[in-house]
């Protein structure tokens, strides 16, 4: 699976938030789609202040594979699980 996310291409940091109030930080919003970033990118251009923020912008795609698969009683204690489900 591939996502991306929209970088600053001077600088280390992701576009987050939305097209009409986005905000910049080191981490940035996942999409899962390229029919996502361009929607995002769509309305960020249709808006007045952001249409030269958008052309220093860079598409990036990360592959998504597994790495660990955990069972619920290895991320939470076996008596907590048991307190919940008494509940």
């Amino acid at each position: 699976m591939i996502v991306y996310r929209i970088k600053q291409k001077n600088s280390d940091l992701y576009v987050k938030g939305t097209p009409y109030y986005p905000d910049y930080d080191s981490l940035g919003r996942l999409f899962s789609t390229l029919g996502k970033v361009r929607t995002f990118i769509t309305h960020s251009l249709k808006t007045q202040r952001r249409r030269d923020i958008a052309l220093d912008w860079e598409i990036v795609g990360y592959r998504l594979e597994v790495d660990q698969v955990s069972q619920i009683h290895e991320i939470i204690k076996p008596e907590k699980i048991i307190e919940l489900l008494k509940q």
